[in-house]
């Protein structure tokens, strides 16, 4: 059969530099048309170059074993590698390559047709990195050549030694700080609520700004050039990005190394410099913001742009560094070729000699870049659906949630599910692939269905066990008897309250009981020598029968102006308040029973005070309606309290409200943790919490050290287990009020 040319050639136009990256040398060829950059080793360049639409298959096997001798080219190795060639744009001419080129070694030897490739690599959509959407930028260069002449000079020997040794001293600092630096950053971002997110927003856009800036400006100062400047959004934070691709142009190593540092470097610098103003400016506002900027340098430099498992900064150098390009790219091929292997039976390609990387560093490698994605994914799902969930739209945060999911697995598991080609395929591997489908769905089945644990939170103070609330059930001005911690008995005498007009109606009714009294008896005495004042008697006794009726009811309201213990136990004072005075009358403000309150005036239904043991603790929990009805006495839960750190107190559920509560401890709304809506003055329009709420009471196991009383946090209480589908469905229902 005829031997056919292969109607392909090189592109001329491709910019080409040869670099080296550790102890080995690759060609960096930039389409610039695509501006896409392409990265080949010596012997596939050399290749490429004897592409010039003349030769043929035959032809270019005799040249290539010449000009490696002593290595053995095999003919569907030469194919795949031109196909891909072709795929990638680096050659010109027809599309009928894998045909010609088949029939051409059809008459050396028999090989089995190809699979057809694409003409160009898919075009990434904004959906397929929805953590980091990117909108079309401009050209920068008249501003980085302005910005440039500014900062380009810092980049020079003395200012790296600078640069390390403030490094230096802002580490030395940092540690010596560490335990005020730790308290501060968590009393800063511990319930601010939208206050800290505006300044997250703030200064993860200007930092980022700063990042994006450093990159390009190293970038023009060692001779490459930014393409693009432009706007995105990176986990909704608005923010800039710019395109320092040439830096792959760059011979030299450190200069690329350096680039793709820059960014790091500016925001470690930012660090340091927010650390000085910090001891400064001490605990004032400007401190404050200071944290913040600290905060998000280092975490971000840190756990993101230094870290290498994702395609940012630290990635880059670590490519450079271990000598291989398209790092990522290379290592997910390795293992999904390694798992096709293992589900197809597909032989793995043989790689060329001196592009060779252990297959196994790279698919470890894979699969830690995949396992940290899937970690990121699942921490902004949890972001996400726990956002929506306490919004009330909890329905659109899990389907959210799932399309995110989908996005960021889908890519990875799609190629390992494509049958291979025809001639690959046997009884015994798709059995073997059969079985593996099985187990997947099996699997996937156990996810939806088998019960997995399952908590719900909800926010607690701590009470005295079985406290009972002491109130004034009659207005007055106060006099304690008693102090916080005192033990009393029942019907001991907590406090007094003084009300002169209560005192004086009594007094009026006691007086005007004893003059009807006086009269009866007179006009009883009269009755026999004036029959006619019998109308007289009888009005008389009626209206003396409502004077005592009125005095009896005043003798009783005068009775509860004396406070007294309803149980045994000790005296706890009920939260602080503090209150301004009205209509001229001084209230109190503090705690009823301090001695400085005295004379203040009390009105009905005030707590005076708790009653309770002095040594045993319980947890009054506030759960939301959604989650009360999987509640049940029995249950364990778990006590997280916020001025105690990591410490878990474990509890037993002892009491399950029946109805909404009405009763909100002061402190969980005084800290934030349960939203009330409206003003917090009782008299003009009372606040009102923005959701319903069902008590319900835990006891603690541990009574040795007693915790302080209206201690905030959180309890998490372990309900019955659920499937995820029960929980979806469950889910569903209450978002439709089904």
């Amino acid at each position: 059969m005829k031997d056919h040319p292969i109607s392909l050639r090189f592109r001329s136009d491709l910019k080409r530099q040869r670099l080296a990256m550790g102890n080995r040398f690759f060609w960096v060829l930039k389409d610039p048309l695509t501006k896409e950059f392409h990265h080949v080793n010596d012997d596939e360049y050399t290749i490429l170059t004897q592409l010039d639409g003349n030769r043929s298959m035959n032809e270019l096997l005799r040249e290539c074993s010449q000009l490696f001798p002593s290595k053995v080219l095999a003919p569907e190795g030469l194919i795949r590698f031109i196909a891909d060639a072709s795929r990638r744009g680096l050659v010109l001419g027809g599309s009928d390559l894998e045909s010609k080129s088949v029939t051409s070694l059809e008459s050396a030897s028999p090989l089995p047709s190809l699979p057809r490739l694409p003409n160009r690599s898919p075009r990434m959509h904004w959906w397929q990195n929805c953590l980091a959407i990117r909108f079309p930028g401009v050209r920068p260069d008249r501003f980085l050549h302005h910005l440039d002449s500014l900062v380009g000079p810092v980049f020079n020997k003395t200012s790296a030694w600078l640069f390390s040794m403030v490094m230096f001293i802002s580490l030395m600092i940092a540690t010596i700080h560490w335990g005020t630096l730790r308290d501060q950053v968590s009393i800063a971002f511990q319930n601010r609520g939208t206050h800290t997110v505006v300044q997250l927003f703030v200064v993860v856009s200007a930092v980022k700004i700063l990042h994006e800036l450093a990159h390009a400006i190293a970038c023009r100062k060692f001779g490459g050039e930014c393409r693009e400047l432009g706007a995105m959004l990176l986990l909704g934070v608005p923010c800039l990005y710019c395109d320092v691709s040439d830096a792959w142009m760059m011979p030299q190593r450190h200069h690329r190394m350096i680039v793709s540092a820059a960014g790091m470097m500016a925001e470690l610098a930012l660090a340091a410099l927010a650390l000085f103003l910090w001891l400064i400016t001490g605990d004032t506002v400007v401190g404050e913001w200071c944290l913040v900027v600290m905060m998000v340098c280092s975490v971000s430099t840190v756990l993101v742009n230094g870290n290498p498992l994702m395609r940012y900064d630290g990635y880059f150098i670590l490519s450079d560094l271990v000598g291989i390009p398209n790092l990522a790219s290379k290592a997910s091929l390795s293992l999904r070729q390694l798992m096709r292997k293992f589900l197809w039976q597909e032989p793995v390609p043989t790689a060329n000699d001196r592009d060779r990387a252990p297959s196994f560093w790279l698919a470890t490698f894979a699969v830690a870049s995949l396992l940290y994605r899937v970690l990121v994914m699942v921490a902004v799902v949890g972001v996400i659906y726990r956002f929506s969930d306490g919004h009330g739209i909890a329905t659109i945060g899990a389907a959210a949630c799932a399309l995110l999911a989908i996005a960021t697995l889908a890519p990875e598991v799609r190629p390992l599910l494509a049958p291979p080609p025809f001639h690959f395929r046997g009884t015994r591997r798709t059995h073997r692939f059969g079985y593996f489908q099985a187990m997947g769905s099996a699997a996937l089945i156990a996810v939806f269905l088998i019960p997995i644990p399952r908590t719900i939170v909800a926010p607690m103070t701590i009470e005295a066990n079985g406290s009972q609330a002491v109130y004034a059930t009659a207005g007055g001005k106060i006099q304690p008897h008693v102090n916080e911690g005192d033990r009393v008995r029942r019907g001991d005498v907590i406090a007094t309250l003084q009300n002169e007009t209560l005192r004086s109606e009594y007094l009026e009714a006691e007086t005007r009981l004893a003059i009807l009294a006086t009269q009866y008896k007179t006009l009883l005495g009269r009755r026999q020598s004036q029959p006619g004042i019998s109308a007289l008697l009888l009005s008389t006794a009626k209206a003396e029968d409502a004077a005592r009726d009125r005095f009896r009811l005043l003798a009783i309201e005068l009775d509860r102006l004396t406070v007294k213990a309803n149980v045994d136990g000790m005296i706890i004072h009920p939260a602080y308040r503090f209150d301004d005075p009205i209509d001229g009358i001084e209230r109190w403000s503090g705690t009823p029973l301090d001695i400085s309150q005295s004379g203040t005036w009390l009105d009905p239904g005030t707590t005076i005070c708790f009653i309770g043991d002095p040594q045993m603790r319980e947890a009054r929990l506030l759960v939301d309606q959604r989650d009360v009805s999987l509640v049940r006495i029995g249950q364990t839960a778990d006590l997280l309290l916020s001025d105690f750190g990591k410490s878990v107190w474990e509890g037993q559920v002892i009491e399950v409200g029946a109805s909404p509560t009405i009763d909100f401890p002061p402190e969980l709304i005084e800290t934030g943790m349960v939203a009330m809506e409206g003003t917090s003055n009782p008299r003009s329009s009372p606040a009102s919490p923005r959701d319903t709420y069902y008590q319900v009471r835990v006891s603690l196991s541990d009574s040795k050290h007693p915790l302080p009383i209206r201690t905030t946090g959180y309890a998490r209480i372990r309900v019955d287990s659920a499937s995820l589908l029960t929980r979806w469905i469950r889910t569903l229902r209450q978002s439709f009020r089904l």
